[in-house]
């Protein structure tokens, strides 16, 4: 068991990591391309699950959970998505989008609290105080940035792009909504776990491929993102690189070649990311996936050069701080049970 949480951690790890730098250099050059990535993300999880899905039904294993339960956590993981991406058009830092995700462990929390009547310890309680303060802290230093002009570098391409404060303040509210929205699509996993038992290929099948055709009111948004992936410049390689790699992929439009590491590495990061819910509680999935965001804050900031100030230092600490404390507390409590069923 150990060893299998162990894996898929390394899993998400390097699959999630992988695919936020490449997620990151595309938004670089196109950061309203956010929907355009979550439709072909999607629907490559459906065409690539389709024949297992179909090899199981044609054995006589069919879904193991009604179809009807599976409306609110596809309804829920739709939105998710597109609001997600939608908060990387308003302005909005990656680096402070990791943030707010990575504070997802303290509204699963809040969740649980109001939902599941799981109750609260004193560790608990200051862990929300202290994201809370960090999420508040990272915004408002962001929006103090979000008046001044950036120059973004990226392989001798300069992109001029001036953050809009209310741009800003809508790109921030976007990011609480992904907040609350992530946590309670983990807590209706795990409701759905206990009442079905566990069966993480089938979830993560149908939550992506029922969630494809809810893209078809922004099929003229998708087309327009191809058109202009189609003319980004192809990657200028050295004379010795030209040597060993086949010709044609010179000749290919580097936003391309970007998207298919981004959908490539997806797979790998989902599927962990289902694996391991499946495994234990959507505590210890979210702390996981928390510690993957701080990683991917380090490479965004030292790598991508991204703005990053001693008050986002702060907040980041704060909020993995919080994290910590919670954990703490949840073990805390776990033992008081224990100990009351061994009574």
């Amino acid at each position: 068991m150990e060893f299998k949480l162990f894996f898929l951690f390394l899993q998400i790890l390097s699959g999630c990591g992988i695919n936020n730098i490449a997620l990151e250099f595309i938004l670089k050059l196109d950061s309203k391309c956010g929907i355009f990535l979550t439709f072909f993300e999607l629907s490559s999880i459906a065409i690539v699950n389709l024949p297992r899905i179909i090899s199981k039904y044609l054995q006589g294993k069919g879904a193991k959970i009604p179809f009807k339960s599976f409306l609110p956590l596809v309804g829920t993981f739709f939105l998710l998505s597109i609001t997600n991406n939608i908060a990387y058009a308003f302005s909005i830092p990656v680096p402070l989008h990791m943030i707010f995700r990575s504070a997802s462990l303290i509204t699963n929390a809040l969740l649980r609290f109001l939902i599941l009547n799981e109750k609260i310890n004193l560790k608990q309680l200051f862990a929300l105080i202290f994201v809370s303060f960090g999420t508040f802290t990272a915004s408002f230093s962001s929006y103090k940035l979000s008046k001044q002009q950036n120059i973004n570098n990226i392989n001798n391409i300069i992109i001029e792009s001036e953050q809009k404060p209310g741009n800003f303040l809508i790109g921030v509210f976007f990011l609480f909504v992904v907040l609350f929205m992530s946590a309670f699509l983990g807590v209706l996993q795990e409701i759905t776990y206990k009442k079905y038992g566990r069966y993480p290929e089938e979830v993560l099948y149908f939550s992506h491929s029922l969630s494809v055709p809810l893209f078809i009111p922004f099929y003229k948004n998708i087309y327009s993102h191809i058109k202009i992936f189609n003319k980004s410049k192809p990657f200028i390689f050295s004379d010795e690189m030209i040597s060993i790699i086949p010709s044609f992929i010179s000749q290919i439009p580097r936003l391309w070649i970007f998207f298919f590491i981004n959908i490539l590495t997806y797979h790998f990061c989902i599927r962990g990311v289902y694996q391991i819910s499946s495994i234990t509680d959507s505590l210890t999935t979210t702390f996981m996936l928390s510690v993957r965001k701080f990683i991917s804050i380090l490479i965004s900031v030292l790598y991508f050069r991204n703005v990053f100030t001693f008050y986002h230092w702060i907040s980041t600490i704060l909020v993995f701080s919080g994290s910590i404390f919670y954990v703490i507390g949840k073990m805390e409590n776990n033992q008081k049970k224990e100990i009351k069923k061994s009574n």
